[in-house]
């Protein structure tokens, strides 16, 4: 993820396609979010606070990633949608 993997977290509450230059810039975006207030990298129970926003978060990232591939721009953009299609399909494959 452009800028960090917390844009990707973002993306489960809401949608953006502000740059940001790192991840001092999207912490007080996260900050500001009721789940995430006191959120600090590697905080434990984030999968289990974000579980039920997965869908927002796919569409959110997809709107956005290709807002940015109109823009000519990477900034912001998470390939987690890829990854999480991904798992679902082998998972899938898996229980066929």
């Amino acid at each position: 993820s452009t800028p960090c993997f917390e844009y990707w977290i973002f993306s489960h509450y809401e949608y953006s396609t502000t740059p940001l230059a790192r991840y001092a810039d999207i912490r007080p975006l996260l900050l500001r979010i009721q789940d995430l207030v006191d959120y600090e990298k590697g905080k434990r129970g984030l999968f289990s606070l974000t579980q039920s926003r997965l869908e927002a978060a796919l569409n959110n990232a997809d709107r956005a990633n290709r807002a940015a591939e109109a823009a000519n721009t990477d900034n912001p953009i998470t390939q987690m949608p890829r990854l999480i299609r991904y798992l679902r399909e082998l998972a899938r494959k898996k229980n066929a």
